[in-house]
């Protein structure tokens, strides 16, 4: 896992979030990154979706990437979150082992409840992607979190990034 990348963000930008005005704002703007389920499941959590809200706008202002949030591993068989995948799997870059550990976490001894990282992550050209996972600054991976994604980067040959984030 690689872990030494640290966002600072705006106190006002946190709390627009939870009052949904922000959430509003951001599912109009980006919706090449947010589909309708992500804009359901932050509006009526706000609580748990501002990191990888704000972590995937931030990415994409970065270098164009774009990312799937929300629960991209268990995804129904349509839907973007599923070409998205599929595309991947047909180019050979998610192996069969892969997208089974991420379909399927029981089956290698893991809770069936088990989510991938907080981001898939990847090139709009479908080249490369990357998992990102978000914490504030202080909150640590649970044990199965920690063992799950050490999978993960295991089967993909690709780290799992932690991104924190402060309130300045």
């Amino acid at each position: 896992m690689v872990d030494n990348r640290v966002i600072q963000i705006e106190r006002n930008m946190h709390e627009k979030f939870l009052n949904v005005s922000l959430i509003n704002e951001w599912y109009q703007t980006y919706r090449h990154l947010f589909d309708e389920q992500d804009f359901h499941n932050a509006s009526n959590q706000k609580q748990h979706h501002f990191l990888e809200w704000a972590c995937a706008i931030i990415i994409y202002h970065e270098n164009e990437w774009l990312s799937l949030i929300e629960k991209y591993g268990v995804f129904k068989e349509r839907g973007r979150k599923y070409e998205v995948i599929t595309r991947f799997r047909s180019n050979g870059l998610i192996s069969d082992d892969l997208y089974h550990l991420m379909k399927n976490p029981s089956d290698f001894g893991f809770p069936s409840r088990q989510q991938c990282p907080d981001l898939f992550v990847y090139s709009s050209d479908f080249l490369d992607f990357r998992f990102v996972e978000t914490k504030w600054i202080g909150e640590k991976l649970h044990g199965m979190q920690r063992e799950y994604f050490a999978a993960l980067s295991e089967i993909s040959n690709k780290p799992v990034e932690i991104i924190r984030f402060e309130i300045k």
